[in-house]
């Protein structure tokens, strides 16, 4: 990095512990120690990290409420040639977090974005799950009202790769028990406090990780990335499909209608046939 230049500065996106301090690459202590400034999603957590390594640096803050006022400036300031580095309270910026937006700006204003990569919860999550890492989708986190809550996990019911989600320690009872009306026997896992000292790795039922957390024999402190397996798909051919109806009914205690669409969702064909097979 060559301050003082006449060419377009450089965005550095730098991932930062979730945890450990220790999980830091050396490549990213570098970048922290030589860019002109740091934005931050929280200045008091990045100083601490920097004076836990002896850094000094200009911080700058920026979080998801002040973005979109930031963003010119910080794009003006890189045209200039202004070597940025932006990083998250804990993790990799723009995943859930601040990033995305700044980063889009830059790369329509033809600036380089640079990855520095390091540690991202939601990977760390998977790889210790034991679910199936070979696909998987992330959804962030879920809708904060009930029924759009709902909504989305019943979207993500026959998903067949692993959904890793995120979630805050005020909401994980309630969106586990709504899970568990939806999911039943599904595995589920559920991690927290990734890479600290009360790191923790649970696999069951959405209705047993619910009560387990409820009766207080589980600590609701930290942050959580739930990680839910993957829908199996039935074998079966559709010959049976007005029982099928109303069992999808049942267990989702939806109307015919949404039941039917689902399955004719599921098996690729058209919801009039489904909906003929219901009146046999």
């Amino acid at each position: 990095m060559e301050k003082g230049s006449s060419k377009k500065g450089s965005l550095y996106v730098v991932g930062t512990p979730i945890g450990n301090l220790k999980d830091i690459s050396l490549r990213a202590l570098e970048v922290l120690e030589k860019v002109d400034l740091i934005l931050c999603e929280d200045t008091r957590k990045t100083k601490n990290l920097l004076t836990h390594y002896k850094i000094k640096n200009s911080l700058e803050s920026y979080y998801k409420d002040i973005e979109q006022k930031k963003n010119a400036k910080i794009i003006q300031d890189l045209l200039e040639g202004k070597e940025i580095a932006i990083v998250s309270s804990a993790g990799t910026p723009a995943i859930s977090d601040p990033g995305s937006q700044l980063v889009a700006a830059a790369v329509l204003a033809g600036i380089p974005v640079v990855p520095i990569p390091g540690p991202c919860a939601l990977i760390a999550a998977l790889v210790v799950s034991g679910l199936d890492t070979s696909s998987f989708c992330f959804e962030g986190f879920l809708p904060k009202k009930s029924m759009a809550k709902e909504e989305k996990l019943r979207v993500l019911f026959e998903e067949t790769r692993t959904v890793v989600l995120y979630e805050s320690p005020n909401r994980i009872i309630s969106t586990l028990k709504m899970m568990a009306g939806i999911y039943q026997d599904r595995k589920i896992v559920v991690v927290k406090e990734l890479t600290k000292i009360f790191e923790q790795v649970l696999i069951g039922s959405a209705q047993e990780l619910a009560e387990l957390y409820e009766i207080g024999k589980l600590s609701l402190k930290g942050e959580f990335v739930l990680l839910i397996e993957g829908y199996k798909e039935d074998k079966q051919e559709p010959s049976s499909l007005k029982e099928e109806v109303r069992g999808v009914m049942k267990t989702f205690n939806i109307s015919q209608k949404e039941a039917i669409a689902l399955i004719a969702k599921k098996y690729k064909i058209p919801k009039k046939n489904v909906y003929k097979s219901t009146l046999s």
